[in-house]
């Protein structure tokens, strides 16, 4: 049975283009609560008019009709998604939102936010927050945490004879590009922009621009050395 239930799942992940290997010691038990699962959260998505896609339980949509989400997509249980943004919410082919994921654009009548936009093979883990008022773009084959938040706003506060919530504010938004690792609990600031290949450690509070192939971490985030050679910044190759 065992043997059975590892060839029809590996056949369904080829179905849904996923390209990784399936261990050979999941028990039936667990493979069978996986099927049903997914074959639950499939007819959800389908009720909602949502096809070919994966919807948990206790998902709201606001602003549905601004929402596009890719084939074989997961959005996970308890998920709040706002569509309301100029550019809306766009979610690329086989993205995963866990468990519990907010997704705010717009969450006050005095100026429409931008939106999100998330490349395919991407995913976010549990209880993570995007605030897309500014913009975020997240590219492709990026993997991240838990509670990852993003802050696509930022307050100006540079009088101090006016409340800063009655100040400016500004909206640079957030990148970051292809095949980038983030920890879990970082945040994101306002005008982040995360060159491809890097990796963020986790905890870590981004707010800048980074190279590709970094590797950073700290609060604040700074460039702890390069993946191309490895090195650390603050030591020289040894000869």
């Amino acid at each position: 049975m065992d043997a059975f239930l590892h060839r029809i799942f590996a056949a369904l992940l080829r179905l849904v283009g996923k390209t990784y290997v399936m261990s050979p010691e999941l028990p039936a038990g667990f493979l069978v609560h996986m099927l049903m699962r997914r074959l639950v959260w499939f007819l959800r998505a389908l009720l909602r008019g949502r096809y070919k896609i994966f919807i948990g339980p206790g998902v709201k949509m606001r602003g549905a009709g601004r929402i596009r989400i890719g084939r074989f997509s997961t959005v996970g249980a308890h998920c709040q998604l706002d569509g309301y943004g100029r550019d809306g919410l766009v979610l690329g082919e086989r993205v995963n939102i866990g468990d519990y994921t907010i997704i705010g654009i717009t969450n006050h009548p005095s100026r429409l936010g931008k939106g999100l936009r998330i490349g395919s093979d991407s995913g976010v883990g549990q209880y993570s927050y995007f605030g897309a008022l500014g913009g975020i773009e997240i590219g492709s084959n990026v993997i991240m945490g838990q509670y990852v938040s993003f802050h696509a706003a930022s307050h100006v506060f540079d009088r101090t004879d006016v409340p800063i919530r009655m100040q400016a504010s500004t909206d640079l938004g957030i990148r970051i590009d292809d095949d980038v690792w983030v920890g879990s609990k970082v945040t994101f600031l306002d005008g982040a922009h995360v060159g491809a290949h890097s990796v963020v450690a986790a905890g870590a509070v981004v707010r800048g621009t980074f190279p590709p192939y970094s590797v950073i971490g700290g609060v604040p985030a700074k460039l702890l050395k390069s993946r191309l050679n490895e090195v650390p910044l603050n030591e020289t190759p040894s000869t």
